[in-house]
């Protein structure tokens, strides 16, 4: 009988060698695909941006409160007093509101009482005054917005409201108080 010759099969190790190349391959591979996946280009430099976001905020200060003081006599007497200045003190332009708690027949309990306001500019082009609040007005408790486009850069930043008020002769004497509400939103 004849021997069959048998063929050894024969099995090649990897040595340290190999496993190291493919295991830096397998890296290399790696490390490419996450920098191009987070905006890396192969030299390592990252593209970015820098974005900052302002937020518009409406704000505004009453700087000074009016006042008013008359003496009672025999004659309705007329008086003006300090204004009310209002400052714009967010970064947008606002449209502002105005409301009295009193109107001259409820401010005042006397014979032919008056309480007139006018709006105007402290600082030049503050803000746009409707026409008919740029003259004197009569105050009343409806809600009523005078100025709109309230400027907030400095130097534009603050308009002022004058009182003029007939105090009746028979008025008595006491203070003589109205609250005045402003109320400033984002034009």
């Amino acid at each position: 009988m004849a021997k069959r010759s048998q063929k050894r099969k024969q099995t090649r190790r990897i040595d340290n060698h190999e496993y190291a190349v493919i295991v830096a391959i397998a890296i290399v591979v790696a490390a490419i695909f996450i920098f191009s996946s987070y905006g890396f280009n192969i030299k390592g430099m990252a593209d970015g941006t820098f974005q900052v976001v302002v937020t518009g905020t409406a704000g505004c200060t009453i700087d000074q409160s009016s006042t008013l003081s008359a003496t009672g006599g025999t004659e309705n007497t007329t008086v003006g007093g300090t204004p009310l200045i209002l400052n714009n003190t967010g970064n947008v332009d606002l449209d502002v509101s105005f409301n009295s708690s009193k109107t001259n027949t409820t401010l005042f309990s006397g014979s032919n009482p008056k309480l007139f306001w006018n709006f105007s500019n402290s600082e030049a082009s503050s803000g746009t005054i409707g026409g008919s609040f740029a003259t004197w007005a009569p105050v009343n408790t409806t809600t009523i917005t005078p100025v709109t486009t309230f400027q907030f850069e400095p130097g534009t930043d603050t308009i002022q409201v004058d009182f003029n008020v007939t105090v009746p002769s028979d008025e008595p004497a006491g203070t003589k108080s109205a609250t005045i509400t402003v109320s400033c939103s984002a034009s």
